[in-house]
């Protein structure tokens, strides 16, 4: 459960494929350099670039790495920051080594810092477990910002105690509140949080999502010139609970689709008219994610299944229920098997497109359905190799039960957006841009940055138009900056 990335056995196994791979490489009759257009992208002007170019030179694989250890330190600030990413992304001793270097205590306060710090918290096996040296890994209460920001995809590896001990004179809000949703991820009870700042009323929304959380309470909404994205309060706001008829009036589109989240604070009897009320209402992908997913926290009945009419908003809910409860999900998904089957075999030419429904066949696991997988397998491009190799397993009933499975079908229900944890997944790096880039120039062309009222300003050592927050902006949106939430019991 610490890790629902990788399992252990896994990450040592590839860290051992590394080391030899690494070894391997050091010949120059092997090693490769990248081509003069990946080069050039390192360089190019806008950060998002930068960072594909990056990604895509770590998956070239190990031919790469000679070239990326000799170069990481070379060339402009922009580059060494896409070159870092890369490296981390290779998960190997020496490259591990490498950005625990760049994000060292003795490293001085430039560029790089702020950056590395976020990746190594995001990303080092290590980070967090030994908290108190991370933290003077810091310069400034910026540079640790980043740190826990990171750490936030890593909550389940920092000890609590240690944490708390280590930010006793701590007076940055920003850097406490993030210490704060680290203790939530890890569902430590009795927190506490200052609301009467932006940093910690936000903490306390996100935190009062978690499953047996408390909600935040009713005062704490109404302070004068204290605003948190609406988003974010139309999901919390759940006490005192409102009447059905005062929800049903505000709109259903933009930040108003989080209203979805008003059903954890009704009664049972109220959440299954008003489930049904949001289900016809809806009609944002992702607000439907949202609400399926709510039916198996709030222990709903499920409606009875549309003959034909395959929902991926309805396959990620019991995707999710199946991590709680396999058996219970597994006869759902037989009563889901008609619009499923006829769903998968609608594209036979791209059965990417048609994965949710084929995880359903693999979660009833009947045997006809096994055979079409193993059909699809048969001719599988690589990508659909690495999709489905997982569903056959799970289907013929080869996955091994317990943490990995449950690890693999809570990875399945968020990346299809569902419950609590799509929510999340989506809003974290909203989350953590205000936190580590408000006031700053890239902040001003972001329109989901500007909330004039946010009145976060971490102490910055770096000219607010420096490019490196161009590139923390850009980790903060790729796919890798996922928090490590908790799984579902």
């Amino acid at each position: 459960r610490k890790d629902s990335r990788y399992p252990v056995a896994m990450r040592k196994w590839r860290s051992v494929l590394g080391v030899c791979a690494l070894s391997w490489v050091a010949s120059p009759l092997v090693g490769q350099s990248p081509s003069q257009e990946v080069l050039q992208l390192l360089d190019y002007s806008e950060a998002k670039v930068r960072l594909e170019a990056a990604m895509d030179l770590a998956q070239r694989g190990n031919l790469m790495d000679a070239w990326l250890f000799k170069n990481m330190k070379k060339g402009t600030p922009e580059r060494q920051r896409a070159l870092l990413l890369a490296a981390s992304l290779r998960d190997t001793p020496e490259f591990w080594k490498a950005l625990s270097q760049a994000a060292g205590r003795r490293t001085r306060s430039d560029s790089k810092k702020p950056f590395a710090l976020l990746l190594y918290g995001m990303l080092h096996p290590e980070a967090g477990k030994e908290i108190r040296e991370d933290l003077e890994r810091a310069s400034n209460s910026y540079e640790r910002l980043c740190l826990l920001q990171g750490l936030l995809c890593q909550a389940q590896q920092v000890p609590p105690d240690a944490l708390l001990n280590s930010l006793k004179k701590e007076k940055s809000p920003e850097v406490l509140a993030t210490a704060q949703l680290i203790l939530a991820l890890q569902e430590t009870s009795g927190l506490t949080f200052d609301l009467a700042s932006a940093a910690g009323l936000s903490s306390a929304a996100f935190a009062s999502l978690l499953p047996n959380s408390a909600p935040v309470p009713a005062e704490a909404w109404n302070q004068e010139g204290l605003r948190i994205p609406q988003a974010w309060e139309f999901a919390a706001r759940r006490s005192p609970a409102r009447a059905a008829k005062e929800w049903k009036r505000l709109p259903l589109a933009g930040e108003g689709i989080a209203r979805v989240f008003a059903l954890r604070e009704l009664t049972a009897p109220e959440q299954a008219k008003s489930f049904l009320w949001f289900q016809s209402h809806l009609r944002d992908a992702d607000g439907l994610a949202w609400l399926w997913g709510l039916l198996p926290e709030l222990g709903l009945t499920w409606p009875l299944p549309k003959l034909a009419v395959f929902s991926r908003a309805e396959a990620s809910a019991i995707l999710l229920y199946a991590v709680k409860d396999f058996e219970a999900a597994q006869t759902i998904a037989i009563l889901r098997l008609p619009a499923a089957r006829a769903h998968v075999l609608k594209s036979p030419e791209s059965p990417l497109d048609s994965w949710p429904a084929a995880a359903i066949l693999a979660l009833a696991g009947q045997r006809e359905d096994l055979t079409f997988l193993q059909g699809v397998l048969g001719k599988a491009s690589p990508a659909e190799r690495q999709r489905f190799h997982p569903l056959w397993l799970l289907a013929s009933r080869k996955l091994p039960p317990g943490i990995p499975r449950e690890n693999y079908l809570f990875g399945l229900a968020r990346e299809l957006k569902s419950g609590v944890s799509g929510f999340l997944d989506q809003q974290s790096w909203l989350f953590a841009g205000f936190f580590l880039l408000k006031g700053t120039e890239v902040a001003e062309f972001t329109p989901a940055l500007q909330l004039p009222s946010f009145p976060l300003h971490p102490p910055l050592a770096h000219p607010l138009s420096d490019a490196l927050f161009e590139d923390i902006l850009a980790l903060l949106q790729a796919p890798i900056y996922r928090w490590n939430l908790p799984t579902p019991r």
